[in-house]
């Protein structure tokens, strides 16, 4: 969880934390949350996010 938190930024690129929010349909304090490390973001919240950046989660033990 700490990788999407720190690339998250990153990974919106030129779009803006109201445009995630929007795009995720929620507020942008929710939206913002999901850039706080001490926020734990559901894998719901996570799949979400991930499609709104035309990404895919991938998560994986190592």
């Amino acid at each position: 969880m700490f990788l999407l938190l720190t690339t998250l930024p990153r990974t919106r690129g030129d779009r803006s934390l109201a445009e995630i929010a929007r795009t995720l349909e929620t507020s942008w304090p929710a939206a913002k949350r999901l850039e706080d490390p001490h926020h734990s973001p559901t894998l719901k919240q996570l799949e979400k996010v991930a499609a709104a950046l035309g990404k895919k989660l991938v998560i994986s033990l190592e």
